[in-house]
């Protein structure tokens, strides 16, 4: 990809008032300030807010945690203790895909269960501990979750 650089002072510059919070990426619509608060700058990175991207992090004290309907990612630092986790219902939710990601070592597990349906064919499915920071992605066929 081509890297666009402006050279100071090259831009329209301008005032008005800010269309989106701060740190929020804003941007000339037609003329007028355009802002999004979807892509936040944090001094240093482009982030995405994590309330805003079906993102969740939980920990051990979330344990329990049933995944949202808006969430496809959620990562879990289970160093505080096992942790458990459950899939919305499989039935009616064919095609969706939610990847759950342990972002921690320790040998503690995260029980995976679904609120309807089997999950790899059974009542739960167990991400181990003591290894890396696994991922696992779950996609339902309308009647259960299956890892992908």
């Amino acid at each position: 990809m081509p890297r666009i650089e402006y050279p100071a002072g090259s831009g329209g510059g301008g005032g008005g008032t800010p269309a989106a919070p701060p740190n929020s990426v804003q941007f000339n619509n037609g003329g007028a300030f355009g802002g999004s608060n979807l892509l936040i700058w944090n001094g240093s990175t482009l982030v995405f807010p994590t309330s805003q991207t079906g993102i969740a992090s939980k920990t051990f004290a979330d344990t329990g945690y049933a995944v949202a309907a808006t969430v496809e990612t959620v990562f879990w630092d289970c160093s505080g203790g096992n942790c458990a986790s459950s899939l919305p219902t499989a039935i009616g939710a064919g095609g969706r895909t939610i990847t759950v990601k342990r972002t921690d070592t320790s040998a503690n597990t995260l029980t995976i269960t679904a609120a309807a349906g089997n999950v790899e064919a059974g009542a739960s499915y167990i991400v181990a501990g003591g290894g890396g920071r696994i991922s696992v992605s779950f996609r339902s066929d309308n009647a259960n979750w299956w890892i992908v």
